[in-house]
This record gives structure tokens, sequence and C-alpha cells, in this order.
């Protein structure tokens, strides 16, 4: 099984995590949670709470990784294409594009929604 084959187990959650990070936190369900833990991915969701402040106001949000040759890109969409945010990471060692959606406050894999 492809490593991101293991997100297609997480449909709903039962359980929310805290992603505790200077100047507040965020909360994560069970598929994201896996997510940081087993992919060390604790800066992705830094990064998107790092952004929230800019944010308040869109209380739904669409995180997209996309891996490229040199690292990553990070957009911020509001579920109609509008892009809110971007940014380059240089270096990544994450093994595959991914989709974190934010709603409401707690960050969800799409199929958890």
């Amino acid at each position: 099984m492809e490593e991101k084959e293991h997100l297609n187990q997480f449909r709903g959650s039962e359980l929310i995590y805290e992603h505790l990070m200077v100047g507040g936190s965020l909360a994560l369900t069970e598929g994201c949670h896996f997510v940081r833990d087993n992919y060390s991915a604790f800066w992705l969701f830094d990064l998107i709470g790092s952004y929230q402040s800019k944010l308040s106001g869109e209380a739904f949000q669409v995180w997209t990784l996309i891996k490229s040759s040199d690292g990553a890109d990070i957009t911020c969409e509001n579920g109609n294409k509008k892009v809110l945010v971007s940014q380059h990471i240089p270096f990544t060692d994450f093994p595959f594009d991914i989709i974190i959606w934010k709603v409401e406050g707690t960050c969800l894999l799409p199929g958890e929604y």
C-alpha cells in the first residue's frame, strides 16, 4: 500500500487532538494527527497556524501541499478557488501531495468531513 493510501482509512473523527504552537493552537482530527505524527509534519501544522491571524475571517480553508523538484508549494484557498495565501518551501521530505481542510478551527482530511 502506498503511503498516501493510509489516509483513506480516515472517515469522520471521534477524537480531536490539540496542536500546540507559539501563540495558540489548532484542533486536529485523527487523520491530521496521524499525518503530523507519522510523517513528522509538525512544521506543516505550524505553517497553517501561523497564517490564522491573517485568515481570521475565513471559516473554510483548503490547504494544498504540492511537491516539486525544489521542495513544495503550499497554497490556501477559500473553497471557491480564490487563493488566500501561498508559500514556497525550499526543502521538505514530506512524501506526497496532500490537501488539508480547516473548517471552523479544526484541521481535517477531506475524507473526514
